[in-house]
C-alpha cells in the first residue's frame, strides 16, 4: 500500500491568497494522506483552504478520492461522506477520473467487497438481535419487581445498556444504508461518470456492471438507469471481441451478472423477491428504454404498459430466470401489447441482438411449448413469426425455425407481405452465408415441395391478401 509520510504542520499565520492564485498552486499530498490515514473531519477544512490538493495523484493515478472511495471501515462513516461531499462540491470532474487501472472512484465505491459490508451488517444484526432478546426479558422482569422507593443500581445499570443497545441498533442502520449514500452522492456530483468503461483486457467494464456484481442496492441501481437506461443491455465485453470470450458466454451482460451473483445472497437470507425487482427494474430499462415511474415494488405508471414476459423476449436472460418468468406469467403468453405483438414475437424479431442461436431456440420452443396458437398470430404488419425468422436468418436447426414451421405448417404456404416472398425463398437469400443457413431453405422447400411450382396457391394467396 501506498506509503504514508507524516503531515507537514500548518503555519501560525497565513497570508491571505486570492481564489485564482490558490486554483493556481502547485497540488501537495497532503489531502491524500489524510484520506490514507482515515481523518476524515480534517478533509473538508483542508479543502476549503487548500482546493488544488484534489488533484494530486500517487504513482498509481489515484487522487484522494480514489482512497476514500475504497474506505471500508465503518468507524466515522458520516464524516467519511462529508469528506468526500467537500470534495465532489469543489472538482465534481474527478469522480469520473481513471487511475492507471483505468479504475474511477465510482468503480471503487460500487465494488463488491463495499456493497457486500451490508449483507454482512444485516447477518451481524439478526444475530446481535437474538443474543440480546433474553436479556432484555430479565431486564423488564427486575423492573416489574422493583420498589416504589426509586429506581435501583440495577434499574440504572439496566437503562444505560438499553440506551446503548438503541445506539448501536441505529448505527447498524447507518451501517446498511452508507455504502449506497456514497454511491449516490458521486452519481449526482458527476453522472457522466456511469458510463465510463475500464480498458484492461477484454472485460470493458462500467460501475454499473460492478454494480450488478456486487449485487447493489436496488436505489443504486435505478440511479445508474435514470441517467443511462441503455446500460441494462450494454454486454461488458465489446462485440469485436465476443468470439475469443465465447467461453464466458452466459455472464455477457448485466441481466446475467445480477442474477448469478444474487442467487446465492438471498437464497441465504431468505426471500427471492428483492432480486426480483432487481432484474423486473433491468428488463423495464432494456425494454421500454426508461425507469422514471419505477418504483421498488417494481409497479410503474408509464403510459405504455409493460410485460415482463415481453421484457424477457427483448434481451438475452439467464435460462432458469427466464423458465421462472414463463411459469409465473402464462396469461401473458396470449396478451398482444399496443403494438399487437406478443413475447413470441419479440423473441423472434430481436433473434438478430441474440448472440446465440441456440438461445433463441430455446426461447420460441419454451413459448411454443406454452402457448403453441402463437405460432398462427400475425403481427400488426400481418407478418408470421416464421416470416420475420426467415427474415432476419434464423436457422432450421440451431435458431427456432423448426419449431415455428411444425407449430403452423400454413405458414410455409403463406407469403410474407413486406418481401411478398414464402418462407423457403427468404431464407434462399440468407444460403450464401453458412451451410446452416443452406440446410435450412432446404428443410422448408422439402417441407412444402409444391411451394417450387405454386401456380394456383400464390394466386389465391395474393387474392385473399388484397381483399384483405
Amino acid at each position: 500500500f501506498h506509503r504514508i509520510l507524516p503531515l507537514q504542520r500548518k503555519p501560525a499565520s497565513t497570508p491571505s491568497i486570492t481564489v485564482s492564485a490558490v486554483e493556481s498552486m502547485v497540488p501537495s499530498p497532503t489531502l491524500y494522506r489524510l484520506a490514507a490515514n482515515r481523518e476524515y473531519e480534517t478533509i473538508p477544512d483542508r479543502v476549503e483552504s487548500h482546493p488544488e490538493d484534489v488533484l494530486w495523484i500517487d504513482r498509481y493515478g489515484s487522487t484522494c478520492l480514489h482512497i476514500l472511495c475504497q474506505a471500508r471501515s465503518h468507524v466515522n462513516e458520516d464524516a467519511l461522506l462529508r469528506a468526500v461531499r467537500a470534495i465532489v462540491k469543489h472538482r465534481p470532474d474527478v469522480v469520473a477520473w481513471p487511475n492507471v487501472a483505468t479504475w474511477t472512484p465510482l468503480h471503487f465505491a460500487v465494488e463488491k467487497r463495499c456493497m457486500s459490508c451490508s449483507c454482512n451488517s444485516i447477518a451481524s444484526h439478526q444475530r446481535t438481535r437474538r443474543s440480546i432478546l433474553p436479556m432484555v426479558a430479565q431486564t423488564r422482569l427486575a423492573s416489574s419487581t422493583a420498589t416504589q422507593e426509586g429506581p435501583t443500581e440495577w434499574n440504572n445499570n439496566s437503562n444505560k445498556n438499553q440506551s446503548r443497545s438503541g445506539q448501536s441498533s441505529s448505527l447498524r442502520r447507518t451501517r446498511l444504508c452508507t455504502s449506497a449514500r456514497l454511491v449516490l452522492l458521486l452519481l449526482e456530483a458527476c453522472p457522466r461518470a456511469v458510463s465510463v468503461r475500464t480498458k484492461t483486457g477484454l472485460k470493458t467494464k462500467t460501475p454499473f456492471h460492478i454494480a450488478c456484481e456486487a449485487d447493489a442496492d436496488f436505489r443504486v441501481l435505478k440511479a445508474m438507469l435514470l441517467i443511462n437506461p441503455s446500460l441494462a443491455t450494454q454486454p461488458f465485453v465489446q462485440t469485436s471481441d465476443v468470439i475469443l470470450y465465447q467461453h464466458h458466454n452466459s455472464m455477457e451482460n448485466p441481466l446475467q451478472l445480477l442474477w448469478k451473483n444474487s442467487h446465492h445472497h438471498y437464497n441465504a437470507h431468505g426471500g427471492d423477491k428483492p432480486r426480483k425487482d432487481k432484474m423486473a427494474l433491468l428488463l423495464e430499462a432494456a425494454h421500454m428504454g426508461s425507469v422514471v415511474n419505477v418504483r421498488p415494488d417494481g409497479s410503474s405508471k408509464q403510459s405504455r404498459k409493460f410485460r415482463l414476459l415481453n421484457g424477457a423476449c427483448s434481451i438475452r436472460c439467464p435460462r432458469d430466470y427466464f423458465a421462472l418468468l414463463l411459469k409465473e406469467n402464462t396469461d401473458q403468453l396470449f396478451q398482444k401489447d399496443e403494438f399487437g405483438l406478443l413475447p413470441l414475437h419479440y423473441a423472434v424479431q430481436n433473434a438478430e441482438e441474440l448472440e446465440s442461436q441456440t438461445y433463441t431456440q430455446f426461447v420460441i420452443g419454451a413459448l411454443l411449448e406454452a402457448c403453441p396458437e402463437a405460432a398462427a398470430v400475425k403481427d400488426g404488419h400481418g407478418r408470421l413469426p416464421l416470416h420475420v425468422a426467415a427474415d432476419v436468418g434464423l436457422t432450421w436447426h440451431k435458431g427456432g425455425v423448426q419449431e415455428l414451421t411444425l407449430g403452423f405448417t400454413d405458414a410455409l404456404r403463406t407469403c410474407d407481405p413486406r418481401s411478398g416472398l414464402v418462407p423457403f425463398l427468404q431464407s434462399a437469400v440468407h444460403a450464401i452465408h453458412s451451410r446452416l443457413h443452406l440446410s435450412t431453405t432446404l428443410e422448408l422447400l422439402l417441407a412444402a415441395p409444391e411451394m417450387v411450382h405454386p401456380g394456383k396457391i400464390l394466386a389465391k394467396d395474393r387474392r385473399q391478401q388484397s381483399q384483405a
